[in-house]
């Protein structure tokens, strides 16, 4: 029997760390994926066995393809939650298209990257995905970008449960609102 596979993205944060800690109580091995790889590394560290450290860009095709390729051998991937995620531009006067672009770039581009590079694997395994937007998707309290980004998540989850869920895959988003962090 194959083991249970939960895949976290910015999991070296507060939240991802909070969130891979409960995952590991229904899954073998939590997977930390994390831009920034020492982080992720010190994160799986202090939260102990179980726990593997990857890197992943989440907004890069291909880094999210590596990542799926050296999860397989880990085991059968059964949840994938996409919490990276970040915010630049405060308003619209101060948002430029190059912090648009950035905005759009992790905190909607790179849930659809993760979903497409594990789709096989979610289906195999009749996982779940868990997309954590934001209360900002929901209304307007500034930045944006990165609330169109998270509007966008909200739909993308949707259209994977409708598309995906004759597969098995469950696709469900969570809105948080502000959560104090370091």
């Amino acid at each position: 029997m194959q083991q249970r596979l939960a895949i976290v993205t910015g999991a070296a944060g507060d939240i991802g760390r909070a969130i891979a800690q409960r995952l590991k109580q229904d899954h073998d091995v939590v997977v930390l994926a994390d831009l920034d790889l020492t982080a992720a590394q010190n994160a799986a560290h202090g939260l102990g066995a179980g726990f593997v450290a990857m890197q992943v860009d989440v907004t890069n095709p291909q880094a999210c393809a590596d990542l799926a390729a050296a999860v397989a051998p880990l085991g059968q991937v059964a949840c994938l939650v996409n919490n990276a995620g970040a915010a630049w531009g405060a308003s619209l006067h101060q948002t430029t298209p190059e912090s648009w672009a950035k905005d759009r770039a992790l905190n909607f581009d790179g849930n659809y990257l993760m979903f497409h590079a594990l789709a096989d694997q979610l289906i195999a395994g009749k996982g779940s995905v868990i997309n954590v937007a934001s209360v900002n998707g929901l209304g307007v309290y500034g930045h944006p970008a990165y609330s169109a980004a998270k509007a966008g998540m909200i739909h993308l989850t949707r259209a994977i449960a409708v598309e995906y869920g004759q597969y098995g895959v469950r696709a469900n988003s969570v809105a948080p609102g502000t959560v104090r962090t370091q």
